[in-house]
């Protein structure tokens, strides 16, 4: 992840020394923990004409640490939460969604599957439902359909169903009532669409990522904290009480991700005005 972000900064240096001003939209900034990096975030940033947040708990706080005045940086949530929120379905779907996310920057291997396979079978079964496999990523080294598929199996409905475009993931997680998630875009297309989501947490990392939509859908996101110990009763019963409190969050969490793509769209025309197009080309 770090040499992702170095080569983005790099970027970044490059097109400003060449004098072109820069908007940045969709960010999540941090956590940094490597001194240098944090050196060239805190050498780029700054000069960014504005900077559009995923959320406001930690990044801006960074943000500001760093040097980048307040009134360019625009919390509006992710970019995704509107083509979700356009997909809403009309009430709340019968499955229970899940998505483990096993690899390296996760903090999560082998044995999260098996803290999670048996809370996952008994509360489905608990709340007459099914487990659906709603994956992000389909690369080979952190494949959410092979990390379904290996924590249910057979029993993972759908765990190898085609999706091609985001819309496709997006109208599985329609059909939830509850998502169970241990990627952060699962979380979003749930919460955009009104459905309740659990977090699975086993790194700074993701435990930032699921504090800010906890932030941006108040009430709407539970985090499971896998660095400390946590029962196999406590999951179930984590997701238990989602479901028997969505119905009653869902439209608040769909106010929120209404409420997120205005500032979404304030903020692109807001980008426009700084840097209008040319329309001569």
């Amino acid at each position: 992840m770090v040499q992702v972000d170095d080569l983005i900064r790099g970027s970044l240096e490059f097109v400003l020394r060449a004098g072109v001003p820069i908007v940045a939209f969709g960010q999540g900034i941090g956590p940094i923990t490597d001194p240098v990096l944090l050196a060239k975030t805190k050498a780029v940033f700054p000069r960014l004409k504005l900077i559009g947040l995923r959320e406001g708990n930690q990044g801006l706080a960074l943000l500001e640490s760093l040097g980048v005045p307040r009134e360019r940086i625009h919390v509006t949530g992710d970019d995704a939460i509107e083509i979700a929120f356009q997909h809403r379905p009309s009430s709340l779907g019968d499955a229970i969604g899940i998505n483990v996310r096993l690899a390296g920057y996760a903090g999560t291997g082998e044995e999260m599957i098996a803290r999670l396979r048996e809370p996952l079978r008994s509360a489905a079964q608990a709340l007459n439902s099914s487990l659906i496999s709603v994956p992000i990523s389909l690369h080979e080294s952190d494949s959410d359909v092979k990390s379904a598929d290996r924590l249910l199996g057979g029993q993972c409905h759908d765990s190898l169903a085609t999706t091609e475009e985001p819309k496709d993931v997006i109208r599985l997680i329609g059909r939830c009532g509850v998502v169970v998630t241990g990627s952060y875009h699962s979380g979003v297309f749930a919460l955009a669409q009104g459905i309740p989501v659990i977090g699975l947490v086993n790194s700074p990392y993701y435990e930032q990522k699921f504090t800010g939509l906890q932030k941006q859908f108040p009430g709407g996101c539970r985090l499971l904290d896998f660095r400390q110990s946590v029962a196999s009763s406590e999951i179930q019963d984590a997701i238990c009480r989602a479901w028997e409190s969505a119905e009653q969050m869902r439209e608040p969490l769909l106010r929120a991700a209404a409420y997120q793509v205005e500032l979404s769209r304030a903020t692109y025309k807001t980008a426009n005005s700084l840097l209008p197009l040319d329309s001569d080309g």
